[in-house]
């Protein structure tokens, strides 16, 4: 989905702030659909959301994470954590998995759990995954969106590392 030209473009710059600059664009159409639930249920009416910049953002997070090595994670996961990127995907993802199709939702469980990959979430994942997003984790039922997808055995594994993150926090909640 992701245009990886462009992610291996930026990973020969030595300019930090287009990794600023994409990450905050990404965050930016994320916030929109968030803050705009009108706007979004028009386009789910008319059956148009999956061609939306606020789905389509999410394929660059996950082309973005898949080339993580290459780009160098210090150069992007800062602009990550800052801009609460893992918590907007999951709210717009948790909102609107319904109508979104199996394409994008695949996407997006698989921008997150490459983000819950990385070292820097793995050390600082309350600065990612605050309390909120913890119990929204730990409240998701068997039919919602992440085990939706997971019929496939290769997309288990592909999404496997933000279905393990999802029991650690109901795990967590629990006690």
């Amino acid at each position: 989905m992701a245009n990886t030209s462009c992610i291996h473009l930026w990973s020969r710059t030595r300019y930090p702030f287009r990794s600023h600059m994409c990450v905050a664009h990404i965050a930016c159409a994320c916030r929109f659909a968030l803050d705009n639930p009108v706007f979004v249920q028009k386009r789910i009416d008319d059956k148009s959301l999956c061609q939306r910049q606020e789905v389509i953002v999410v394929s660059y997070v996950q082309g973005l994470m898949k080339r993580i090595d290459d780009v160098g994670e210090d150069r992007v996961m800062g602009y990550l954590k800052e801009s609460r990127l893992f918590s907007l995907i999951l709210q717009f993802g948790e909102l609107h998995w319904k109508a979104l199709d199996d394409r994008s939702l695949i996407c997006f469980a698989d921008a997150l759990s490459l983000i819950t990959l990385t070292e820097d979430f793995v050390t600082f994942k309350k600065e990612y995954c605050d309390d909120e997003d913890a119990k929204r984790l730990a409240g998701m039922e068997e039919d919602d969106w992440l085990d939706n997808i997971c019929e496939e055995d290769d997309v288990r594994r592909k999404i496997r590392p933000i279905l393990d993150f999802t029991r650690e926090c109901k795990r967590s909640s629990r006690k």
